[in-house]
């Protein structure tokens, strides 16, 4: 972003481009860090999801032989 200073001019834009990069800087890794928690999060749920429908697709056939399911 310093490269272009002189582009820019002085004021209240070179400055609050040269805030928002240095601003940007710290928090793209912060963003890239969230990110990376957040997908190992939906991952680990959709595996649990994954063998919760199982148990229950399991299940399923079990509780209708009982007469679980007949009738309803």
């Amino acid at each position: 972003m310093d490269s272009y200073d002189a582009e820019m001019g002085p004021g209240d834009v070179a400055s609050a481009l040269d805030n928002f990069a240095d601003d940007w800087k710290k928090k793209h890794k912060q963003l890239c860090d969230g990110l990376e928690f957040l997908g190992k999060t939906a991952d680990t749920a959709a595996k649990a999801y994954d063998g919760l429908d199982d148990h229950l697709a399991q299940a399923l056939p079990k509780s209708q032989s009982k007469g679980g399911g007949k009738g309803k």
